[in-house]
């Protein structure tokens, strides 16, 4: 019975290494503030080193790129006992910086010894993306806002996903009141006529051309303004 519940045992244990080896994520166990009991091979090459030995030469707070995102980890754990996908700035062996989503939760085993279990998966790929989309939309922001008329864009729900100072200089509504609503909800503005513009969309977006057309606005103070709307199928 001991031998085949201890055949059992290895049975597991080689399972778990296996997958632990072969699974992109770094995956780590910890003692806080101390040392790294495990690493598995996607950690040590995450950070560019070459066995857990050389990982505990120094200190484990130099793998993160500043003071500030170890103290976001830190805080977090000494809140909750567990963090989620936090996205913080982390240091390879080289001292190049990447980023990085970490998942970790304190952990006591059976001897009541607190450990740090954790997965770190490399986004920087990901966080670039964002940080340049970030940066040609507020480009973007910049120009329409440069343009001495109201400037929109709509998606296919008819919302507004984004105008210029003009337009809401125009409609004196703030953007948070204005962001991501149909004209139905910021104008007044009959059902009837609200159709015929979503049908004139429809249109426009099923052609796949750009298109130019006028259309008749009122403003806040009642006033009646024809403005050229530029449709574009993206």
């Amino acid at each position: 019975m001991k031998k085949k519940n201890k055949l059992k045992i290895e049975q597991q244990q080689s399972l778990i290494k296996s997958i632990s080896d072969n699974i992109s994520e770094g995956i780590y166990r910890s003692v806080p503030g101390k040392r790294f009991v495990y690493v598995n091979r996607a950690f040590l090459s995450m950070f560019g080193y070459v066995s857990l030995e050389q990982l505990n030469r120094g200190p484990a707070a130099r793998l993160y790129a500043s003071k500030a995102n170890l103290e976001r980890v830190r805080d977090l754990l000494a809140e909750d006992s567990w963090c989620l996908n936090l996205e913080v700035q982390l240091s390879k062996k080289d001292k190049s910086v990447f980023w990085a989503s970490i998942s970790a939760k304190i952990i006591l085993d059976e001897d009541g010894k607190k450990f740090i279990d954790g997965a770190i998966r490399d986004v920087t790929a990901q966080k670039e993306a964002e940080i340049r989309q970030s940066e040609s939309q507020k480009f973007l922001e910049r120009i329409l806002d440069a343009v001495p008329t109201p400037v929109y864009v709509k998606d296919q729900n008819h919302r507004l996903i984004l105008f210029n100072d003009q337009y809401l200089k125009y409609f004196k509504q703030s953007r948070n009141k204005l962001l991501h609503k149909t004209i139905l909800e910021y104008l007044k503005i009959e059902k009837a006529a609200v159709e015929t513009y979503w049908k004139r969309d429809e249109t426009r977006f099923g052609g796949g051309r750009k298109k130019v057309n006028r259309e008749r606005f009122e403003s806040s103070k009642g006033q009646f303004s024809d403005v050229n709307t530029f449709t574009r199928q993206v």
